[in-house]
C-alpha cells in the first residue's frame, strides 16, 4: 500500500479531534500516518495529543490561527515532505466509516491512478448529504 497520509486540521475542539483521530485508527486499511494541524488552540489539545502519543501522529501547532485553508496549506506541505504519497485532508469533526480509506483506495485502483483528487461522500449527522460538501454549478 502506498503510504498515506490523513492531515487534521484543528482549533479549540478536543473533543471532536478525538472522536476523529479514534475514527482513523479504525480504518480497515490500516491507521494511515496522522498530521494533526493546530492552529494554536488554547483548549488543552497539544496535551490531549501528547497523552494519545499514537506511533504514526505528528503534531504541528501553526503558533496562531491560520483558517481552515492555512492549516491544510500547511498540512499538506508538512506532509508532502515526509515523504507521504496519498494526503487525505480532513476537518476535525469528520468521522470517517472504518472502510473510508480502504474504498478510497480501491477506487484509485480501479481508476488506475488517472486521477489526482478523490473524495468521500460527506454525510450529516442526519445521514443526508452534507450540503457543504456537495458539488456545485
Amino acid at each position: 500500500m502506498k503510504r498515506t497520509a490523513a492531515v487534521i486540521v484543528t482549533y479549540n475542539r478536543k473533543a471532536m479531534l478525538q472522536r476523529c483521530l479514534r475514527a482513523l485508527c479504525t480504518q480497515t486499511a490500516g491507521v494511515p500516518e496522522l498530521w494533526v494541524i493546530d492552529n494554536a488552540s488554547t483548549d488543552g489539545t497539544a496535551e490531549l495529543v501528547a497523552q494519545l502519543n499514537l506511533p504514526t501522529m505528528h503534531y504541528y501547532n501553526t503558533g496562531k490561527n491560520l483558517g481552515g485553508a492555512g492549516g491544510f496549506a500547511c498540512g499538506i506541505q508538512q506532509a508532502a515532505c515526509s515523504g507521504a504519497e496519498y494526503l487525505w485532508i480532513m476537518d476535525d469533526d469528520c468521522l470517517p466509516e472504518p472502510d473510508a480509506l480502504q474504498q478510497l483506495l480501491l477506487a484509485d485502483a480501479e481508476l488506475d491512478g488517472q486521477y489526482g483528487w478523490l473524495s468521500s461522500r460527506a454525510l450529516a449527522p442526519d445521514g443526508k448529504d452534507q450540503p457543504m460538501n456537495l458539488q456545485r454549478s
